[in-house]
């Protein structure tokens, strides 16, 4: 669980990251994937859905196919 949230972290810390560009609504929403090794709670991983969720509503990024 450490390493889902600091994953979670530091995808959110890389899209803060000035490129001298204005910074767009997708800038938070990347998908956070989940590995084999990770151990999830149930509250958790609601939480990972509602965020992927999020960005797929914003059209941050395509469905999977």
């Amino acid at each position: 669980m450490k390493r889902t949230a600091l994953a979670a972290t530091l995808t959110l810390l890389a899209a803060c990251g000035s490129d001298g560009e204005a910074p767009s609504v997708c800038a938070p929403w990347r998908p956070i994937y989940v590995g084999v090794e990770d151990v999830l709670t149930r509250q958790t991983a609601e939480r990972l859905l509602a965020h992927n969720e999020t960005g797929l509503r914003l059209q941050c990024w395509e469905a999977p196919r």
